[in-house]
């Protein structure tokens, strides 16, 4: 193949454009795996930014039993603290708490679940700080993994987003919603009916009671419009 001749003066945009066209064809193989390697690492970038937004850092501080000061005292089951430190502990394994303060730590009152707790600055769910959470406001919701502050919601650690928090009200079995929104866990619903949006309950130990919907589809919840198994529209 024949490489394009410069024309006379000063060569313009049609030569440049043809050298352009010259040198990607001659050289396509070396183009396209360019172009592959930007991709992947452009995916790649992008998997990991969407992988960093979504990971809550909990327990970043590790320990084994033994690193536990012997004076160290059980606040409850899951929680200790010394001077220093409090201490989330659970079957063999422990792991002190991030800035949380043992002067005034404490868990929250029965019946909130072992998990809740305290300091002057923070509110924590399983040793995990629910970001932004205001300790003199928060308050244990129910059914026992959402709690609200005058502001905000969570789910255990997990902020719900653009939830009425003054509105909020827990269903059995990680649902809950506002007068505009459903949730199950913390991911709203999408086009669910608050108005209308019921659970089928639970058993007397707590778990979510479902039903057939016609052999089609297993449901645990409903409104005017869907049915539901864990959040998702099954009919």
């Amino acid at each position: 193949r024949m490489k394009p001749r410069k024309p006379a003066g000063d060569g313009g945009f049609a030569f440049r454009h043809r050298m352009l066209v010259y040198f990607l064809m001659k050289n396509y193989i070396a183009v396209v795996a360019v172009l592959l390697v930007v991709g992947g690492v452009l995916w790649f970038t992008q998997e990991r930014k969407e992988s960093t937004l979504t990971t809550i850092p909990c327990g970043t501080l590790p320990a084994t039993d033994d690193s536990i000061p012997a004076d160290a005292v059980h606040i409850d089951m899951e929680y200790l603290k010394d001077a220093q430190h409090v201490y989330l502990q659970r079957s063999d394994e422990s792991e002190v708490i991030p800035g949380a303060d043992p002067a005034t730590f404490r868990v929250l009152s029965d019946p909130a679940p072992d998990e809740w707790g305290m300091d002057a600055s923070h509110v924590y769910y399983a040793g995990c700080e629910l970001v932004g959470a205001d300790p003199v406001t928060f308050q244990y919701l129910p059914d026992g993994t959402y709690g609200k502050d005058h502001a905000h919601v969570y789910w255990r650690w997990y902020l719900l987003p653009g939830v009425d928090a003054k509105n909020f009200q827990t269903l059995p079995t990680d649902y809950g919603k506002d007068t505009h929104t459903v949730y199950y866990t913390y991911t709203p619903i999408p086009g669910a009916d608050a108005d209308t949006f019921e659970t089928l309950g639970s058993d007397a130990n707590g778990n979510g009671i479902s039903k057939s919907c016609g052999g089609t589809c297993v449901y645990d919840a409903q409104d005017k419009n869907h049915k539901y198994l864990l959040g998702e529209i099954v009919d």
